[in-house]
């Protein structure tokens, strides 16, 4: 793939944002009230089986559609014995980051929060396996393809990384449309694009996505933050720790070779 100029990559954007719309759009219009008409299932579980369809199309008609981009390619000569603790530390990093800011959303917003929480389920432990088919594996693919294989790497191609990792990120943000979906995303997005730039592997991207999820969907009485300040000091000062590292690993790495394939300096 070569360098993608201005209007190219205006172009692959707004497609992407179109066929989301699109495919979205069809599906809430027209496989939920035939689910609803034929069956007796709940409002819930129809929205769920309809969201796992559309991501499923997502999937396919992303990679048909934008294969050129090549969203699974990975940067050439990466060894996963070398690179396996980077690869664990921004895992770890994602994670820390998103219950980080989970917990301050929380406390700022406790209302939002909470209606958030229970449209979904989560923390309930009472979610079934359509639901976790969908929030652990359809819609982290779909998502991920989307945002970091498609929008990320075509922005990329032509620009520098922050304006890639920013319009990825607020994408992602924005087709949650949900405030406090939308905050976390966006934050979580920008490291979930550092992933990228350093692997140049959507594979890693998909794991923290799929990870956040199951973590999400977790029993509260599982996996539960206390409220005291200084708990949330120590999670701060381990997030910036992790983070700190992660940087320190990009810069070791860093070397002017372009990729062959994309011309993207390999971090």
């Amino acid at each position: 793939m070569g360098k993608i100029d201005d209007r190219k990559c205006l172009t692959i954007i707004v497609e992407v944002v179109v066929i989301y719309l699109v495919t979205f759009a069809l599906g809430a219009m027209a496989l939920m009230p035939a689910l609803t008409a034929a069956t007796d299932m709940s409002t819930n579980s129809v929205t769920v089986i309809s969201s796992l369809a559309v991501d499923a199309v997502l999937i396919v008609v992303f990679l048909l559609l934008f294969k050129d981009l090549d969203p699974f390619g990975g940067k050439p000569g990466i060894s996963v014995r070398h690179e396996t603790p980077f690869i664990v530390a921004g895992l770890v990093s994602f994670l820390l980051l998103g219950i980080l800011t989970g917990t301050i959303l929380a406390g700022l917003m406790p209302e939002n929060y909470s209606e958030y929480s229970s449209a979904f389920g989560l923390g309930t432990g009472n979610m079934g396996i359509i639901e976790i088919l969908w929030l652990v594996v359809a819609a982290p693919v779909a998502e991920e393809i989307m945002c970091r294989g498609v929008v990320f790497k075509a922005v990329r191609s032509g620009h520098g990384f922050w304006l890639a990792a920013i319009i990825s990120s607020l994408l992602w943000a924005v087709i949650h449309m949900d405030l406090i979906q939308g905050i976390s995303t966006f934050i979580l997005g920008l490291l979930l694009a550092l992933l990228m730039e350093k692997f140049g592997s959507l594979w890693v991207c998909i794991g923290a996505h799929m990870l956040n999820n199951v973590i999400a969907i977790l029993p509260s009485d599982v996996f539960t933050l206390p409220n005291e300040l200084k708990y949330r000091v120590i999670m701060a000062v381990a997030v910036t720790v992790v983070v700190l590292a992660l940087t320190r690993a990009l810069a070791v790495h860093k070397t002017d070779v372009p990729d062959a394939d994309t011309g993207i300096s390999i971090i």
